[in-house]
């Protein structure tokens, strides 16, 4: 291999440093060929990031008062999932997370709704800094929908930063006003 050669793969080697530091299996095969050079390069990036975000049914699911708490695969169930709702209603707020790292991860989460005019509603918000298992896992706030919240189209969001990197989803769902129900008694004519 010349000289003129080397210098061209170390500044594609030098070049790809930078990126290596975000990435994992990061590999490079240089081949010659007479007077021209050629490498090929495989990278694979490694990170923690959201999949998917949903709105469920969370009736017999304890409140988690502000904080994005691990949720078991086995409790998920796709009969659960829901978009409509009423105030008043119990809602869980859930995100999908991948982790490819082979090991735990902290990784920030936000969890945001916000209303047709784009206003925050706090009362579904959610920060907090969990340790994320391998692969994929559940991550839900459990919460009520307030009594009072305004009849409409709601956008939940899903945040999730790792390092540097934000990564987001979003779902839309639909509050109805509270239904009113008046038990009136039975009187049995004879």
């Amino acid at each position: 291999m010349n000289t003129k050669a080397r210098i061209h793969i170390r500044k594609l080697l030098h070049s790809f440093i930078l990126l290596g530091m975000f990435c994992s299996g990061l590999s490079v095969s240089p081949v010659v060929h007479a007077q021209t050079v050629s490498a090929t390069f495989k990278l694979s990036i490694t990170s923690v990031f959201v999949v998917d975000v949903l709105t469920m049914d969370s009736a017999g699911v304890n409140p988690s008062q502000g904080i994005a708490q691990y949720l078991p695969s086995g409790d998920l169930q796709a009969a659960s999932v829901k978009t409509d709702f009423y105030s008043g209603d119990p809602i869980q707020l859930l995100i999908e997370v991948n982790n490819q790292f082979g090991t735990p991860r902290q990784a920030a989460f936000e969890l945001i709704v916000l209303d047709s005019d784009g206003n925050a509603m706090h009362a579904f918000e959610a920060h907090s800094t969990p340790v994320i298992p391998p692969g994929v896992s559940y991550w839900a706030l459990s919460t009520q929908i307030p009594p009072n919240t305004p009849s409409g189209d709601y956008t939940f969001s899903g945040n999730v930063t790792f390092g540097e990197n934000l990564t987001s989803d979003s779902a839309g769902f639909h509050i109805n006003e509270s239904l009113n129900q008046i038990y009136l008694p039975m009187i049995r004519r004879q």
